[in-house]
């Protein structure tokens, strides 16, 4: 039916004028928060609210009614109106149908879940984005670009105190009071409205200490017009008018010490403005919810450049106040697709969702940004280590591709359990997270920026199949492998080889292990007997032993040598032998009859009766 409908039968208009990219725009350096099928009462022109669900974030949504059916604003009328699709397929058009969630009746012709193309979904994420962030674009850009990971955690508390403002309006007070308020931003401990601690204890916790963010509040203060003023159409000008608007009163009261404040190259370093009641206008425009930029001037040295906005509404909630301080104060990038292509990372980090009332903790690349974490780089380790980790600490491994092919690609490996900060994570085990520095998760076009790497292979977060689900972590009884010939792939984007070697993955637990090669147990030299299994590697020979199992007098036995990355050089031994003898295979470069090997150091492996031992030796 897109484009079907004639002029006599109903009348159309066009909802949205779609406006062409004015600048380079770098999706990963965008700000937002999303909502996936959220339900909200949006406003109609004759006071009444109807229910609608609501998928995107403060740059592009599209907003059904419960039932499937798409919606638009009409924007001749005002009126919430079903929508069809233009013939090109780039816009929404108003059927002129109101919606009425006690008749739907009329629009039964209709088809469901209806999009416009992706090109026009992005054409107004660009401008959307350029018109909040205008004036902080080009120094967002450059820092974001030039950040690197550091390696050794940083044990001074940074103590930061934001600014906090809250509004409410001649018709619309706000639901929550000051106090409960203060408790939600600053109380450890808080359980208020069932949330997980307070704004100050997610990130005192998430960054293992690191990170104290404390709020200093001004207001309740009250807007000059009634709340449908600012929570209009036309973009976010009417949410620029309100905050210039309250940010103006407050300076010209000079009740508020903005000394008491942290300031950053001559800005507030984080403002939050809070207020009474819901967006109501819909469609990322108003009130929505948002992170931006303003350009206001306090006094001499001191200005206002980045804010969020957040409504207060019947109750508190950490997740958009976390998500969009992620951005503001720690200048961590969404992990989300703009235009629905993947589920980016997922339920895995607070960056690819708001995460509700217990937000998730971030991944370990973020926290690295921040040097919340310690972090190894085991990247040039010999194979056969073994490592472990603490689940959910503030520790990582790091393996990086600057030595095998793709420099801007590393991989960051971490346990999780369900408890915690990561009790609402979609599976549990060794998570180990791709970062591509040069890609985005926002954008269809380019590789991810940092996703997991879903160990069942299945590919549902890139397919948009799910947020996460069981399989997606590494774990013993599943998988607990992940090299360059696995599924999926430890390949880098490039398709060259990491040469990376996870292997023996752990049980899931509240500290896992894992090591690289496919080597258990590993030793310098298997000198003490286990279990009657037996092997020592030296540069003249390679003794070994099997125990005799039940009356078996003798077993079948595999030796290799392989490099240090693991691949087989030469099978030296694949037959039965004599169980509880020592053996003895001689190497030497000058004797007949024997293995001749350059100098050089080697593994050995020896597998029997599903046992693998194994054993590093130099040759001079």
């Amino acid at each position: 039916m897109a484009g079907g409908f004639h002029r006599g039968e109903l009348y159309m208009y066009k909802s949205f004028v779609f406006i062409s990219s004015v600048c380079l725009f770098l999706f990963v350096e965008s700000i937002a928060a999303p909502v996936f099928n959220e339900i909200h009462q949006l406003l109609q022109p004759d006071g009444s609210f109807v229910p609608v669900s609501i998928s995107g974030d403060e740059f592009y949504q599209v907003v059904e009614d419960p039932s499937g059916y798409t919606l638009i604003r009409d924007a001749q009328t005002g009126w919430i109106c079903y929508a069809a699709l233009s013939n090109d397929g780039t816009q929404y058009l108003s059927t002129g149908i109101r919606y009425n969630p006690a008749n739907q009746s009329l629009v039964t012709m209709l088809s469901k879940h209806i999009r416009v193309s992706s090109a026009s979904v992005l054409a107004i994420r660009k401008a959307r984005f350029y018109d909040l962030n205008k004036i902080t674009y080009e120094a967002s850009v450059k820092e974001l670009l030039n950040r690197e990971p550091i390696l050794t955690r940083t044990m001074k508390t940074d103590t930061v105190y934001g600014l906090t403002v809250l509004i409410d309006f001649p018709d619309q007070k706000s639901a929550v009071a000051k106090e409960e308020i203060e408790k939600y931003l600053n109380t450890a401990g808080y359980t208020g409205f069932q949330n997980n601690g307070s704004i100050r204890d997610y990130f005192y916790d998430v960054s293992a200490g690191n990170q104290l963010y404390l709020q200093r509040l001004a207001g309740f203060i009250t807007a000059k017009n009634n709340k449908s003023y600012y929570d209009r159409s036309g973009g976010y000008a009417g949410a620029t008018e309100l905050i210039n608007e309250i940010l103006t009163t407050i300076k010209n009261g000079g009740t508020f010490d903005f000394s008491t404040v942290t300031q950053s190259n001559g800005s507030v370093r984080a403002v939050n403005l809070l207020y009474a009641g819901s967006p109501s206008q819909g469609w990322a425009q108003g009130l929505w919810p948002h992170s931006g930029s303003v350009n206001f001037t306090i006094s001499t040295g001191l200005k206002i450049s980045r804010y969020q906005m957040t409504n207060i509404g019947t109750s508190l909630s950490l997740g958009t106040f976390v998500h969009e301080n992620g951005h503001m104060l720690c200048g961590w990038a969404d992990l989300y697709a703009y235009d629905n292509h993947s589920s980016g990372a997922g339920g895995y980090c607070v960056m690819s969702g708001s995460g509700g009332r217990n937000p998730v903790q971030p991944n370990a690349f973020f926290r690295s940004l921040k040097g919340w974490i310690e972090v190894r780089n085991i990247t040039q380790d010999p194979l056969g280590n073994l490592y472990k980790h603490v689940a959910n600490s503030a520790s990582a491994y790091t393996y990086t591709g600057e030595f095998s092919g793709s420099a801007k690609e590393s991989y960051w490996i971490e346990a999780r359990r369900k408890t915690g900060r990561s009790a609402t994570i979609p599976d549990e085990g060794l998570l180990i997270w791709h970062v591509d520095k040069d890609g985005s998760n926002t954008s269809s076009g380019k590789n991810d920026y940092c996703v997991p790497e879903q160990a069942d292979g299945k590919n549902d977060l890139e397919n948009s199949a799910n947020s996460g689900g069981a399989g997606d972590l590494f774990h013993s009884g599943d998988k607990t492998k992940f090299n360059d010939n696995t599924t999926p792939s430890a390949k880098w984007h490039n398709a060259s080889s990491s040469k990376i070697q996870v292997a023996n993955v752990s049980i899931v637990g509240d500290e896992m292990s894992f090591s690289l090669g496919d080597v258990v147990g590993i030793q310098k030299n298997n000198t003490n007997p286990d279990h009657g299994f037996y092997l020592h590697a030296t540069q003249s020979g390679i003794r070994y032993r099997v125990p005799v199992i039940g009356n078996e007098a003798h077993a079948r036995i595999t030796i290799g040598l392989y490099d240090l990355n693991g691949a087989l050089i030469k099978t030296l031994l694949n037959e039965t032998v004599g169980a509880g003898i020592t053996h003895t295979i001689r190497i030497c470069p000058s004797t007949d009859h024997a293995v001749h090997l350059p100098a050089g150091i080697y593994l050995c492996k020896m597998r029997t009766s599903g046992v693998t031992k194994a054993a590093k030796f130099v040759l001079q």
